[in-house]
């Protein structure tokens, strides 16, 4: 079996790097690391990844959650926010797009892959509104997408 394909999705190098690090010490594949939301959209499509985990602030003109609604237009690749947004109306906004999972940064490498590995075996991650300052937890619902 081949290992799933990651688009990464991410502006801060670091978190970039890191994710980058977490996911090839796990036996995934990376289809690339993009810091806009249009290099987004255009790499989505190109590369047909498994997964996209997208950041929701990015370089660029477009947001992350605007370029996951592009991508989703055009494809059934699965989106996982990776974010530090916490506010309720960006929340809100991103659930509107139909996002496989919302993981809260800051995030441990197991979290990750968890997650990921969730989504890729047909499971859908739902997150609640966090609290502000509070750790993240994920909580699954049943498999398929919303």
């Amino acid at each position: 079996m081949k290992e799933p394909k990651i688009l990464i999705v991410e502006d801060v190098r670091m978190i970039a790097d890191y994710m980058e690090l977490i996911l090839f010490h796990n036996g995934y594949r990376i289809a690339g690391v993009v810091a806009s939301g249009e290099e987004a959209v255009v790499t989505a499509l190109k590369t047909r990844p498994d997964l996209v985990l997208m950041d929701i602030k990015l370089d660029g003109v477009i947001d992350g959650i605007t370029a996951a609604a592009m991508i989703h237009d055009q494809s059934d690749i699965p989106i996982i926010y990776v974010t530090a947004y916490t506010d309720k109306a960006v929340f809100e906004r991103a659930m509107s797009t139909n996002p496989s999972a919302y993981l809260h940064k800051p995030f441990r490498g197991n979290e990750l892959i968890d997650t990921i590995q969730i989504i890729l075996d047909g499971g859908r991650g739902v997150m609640g509104q966090p609290k502000p300052g509070s750790l993240q937890t994920t909580v699954v619902a049943s498999p398929g997408r919303s």
